[in-house]
């Protein structure tokens, strides 16, 4: 049967973008690792911060708190987002991370009040580790957000420079791309794996046609990952997620020489196509489908009308399943190179 086929098609589509990824292009999972860490808190004014633990902690997963039918609290909103979180340390596991939390932004809305903090070693930022505090207008606690990691043990002392860094940065982006670049300066970060991590300056580089983000490492010059920063767009279609036979629990189904059927209609729903480069080509950072049979381009990245007697069907299902799979693997953004 054609959906048969289509899912098997996604599927050993997938297993040949996971057996061709080296380890390295992947992130290895989060694992528990013994012993303790010096408490967590949040850092002086000044924002100096105290130095980080040298032992591994048991990572962190996101947590979040909420507060239903929280009172309002006494005094200014700063200070009471300040008291929520103190309050909280235990709850969000502050106690068992290593650094310090550094004060980013602080900012009111139409909503309320919000505070955002940063994890921070020896003064290096955690890429990606914040604290978020949430208050409505009233001063009444409705969200906490804490997505911290476990770091300890970080050289926190690069070994190359700034611009040593921005060298590397340009020339890896220039390769592959034409106009004069635009660089940020470099921003010396930690960058999360596994218990540990690594450090690394962060150079964000743009040209005419590309904007990437280089994590060079900090102790050998070299670019260790590249980030895509340009902006992707959504498509949409209608699908199997993942196969008729699964959806319709129903192991009778034939393909009945690619026809349509009411039956077979019925097992697909509306999907979205992410990261999509806008060309209105099936194709994005991970999958590209320009090259097979049938009529793709959809100025409005709209293939909700292709069903699967359509010979767009098939590239549309590995489009969405392979792109899908390697997000899962990828949460650091859209690979453009792999190194």
């Amino acid at each position: 049967m054609k959906a048969l086929r289509s899912a098997l098609f996604c599927l050993l589509l997938t297993a040949a973008v996971l057996l061709a990824a080296s380890p390295g292009d992947l992130p290895p999972p989060r694992r528990p690792a013994a012993g303790g860490a010096r408490p967590l808190v949040p850092a002086p004014a000044s924002g100096a911060a105290s130095p980080a633990a040298a032992r591994p902690v048991v990572p962190s997963f996101p947590r979040r708190l909420v507060f239903p039918g929280a009172r309002p609290r006494n005094g200014d909103p700063r200070s009471a987002a300040r008291a929520v979180l103190a309050e909280s340390r235990s709850s969000l596991g502050l106690d068992a991370r290593p650094g310090t939390l550094r004060l980013k932004r602080e900012f009111p809305s139409l909503s309320g009040w919000h505070l955002r903090y940063e994890q921070v070693i020896s003064g290096v930022p955690v890429l990606g580790s914040e604290v978020s505090v949430h208050l409505d207008r009233a001063g009444r606690p409705l969200l906490l957000n804490a997505d911290l990691f476990p770091v300890a043990g970080v050289e926190t002392a690069p070994s190359v420079d700034a611009g040593a860094a921005r060298e590397a940065a340009v020339e890896l982006v220039g390769e592959e791309s034409a106009g004069a670049p635009r660089i940020r300066p470099p921003r010396l970060v930690i960058v999360p794996e596994g218990p540990g991590g690594w450090l690394a300056w962060l150079v964000d580089v743009k040209t005419r046609e590309e904007s990437a983000r280089v994590l060079v490492d900090a102790r050998s010059g070299d670019p260790r990952r590249v980030l895509d920063l340009r902006r992707y767009r959504d498509g949409s279609a209608r699908l199997y997620d993942p196969n008729p036979v699964y959806v319709l629990r129903d192991g009778t189904l034939r393909d009945q020489s690619d026809l349509d059927t009411a039956r077979l209609d019925s097992a697909a729903r509306d999907v979205t196509l992410r990261r999509l480069d806008g060309s209105g080509e099936l194709r994005g950072p991970w999958a590209d489908a320009t090259a097979t049979p049938g009529e793709l381009s959809s100025s409005r990245l709209d293939w909700r009308s292709v069903t699967r007697g359509d010979p767009a069907f098939e590239p549309l299902m590995a489009y969405y399943h392979v792109d899908r799979l390697q997000q899962l693997h990828d949460r650091g953004g859209p690979c453009r190179r792999r190194l």
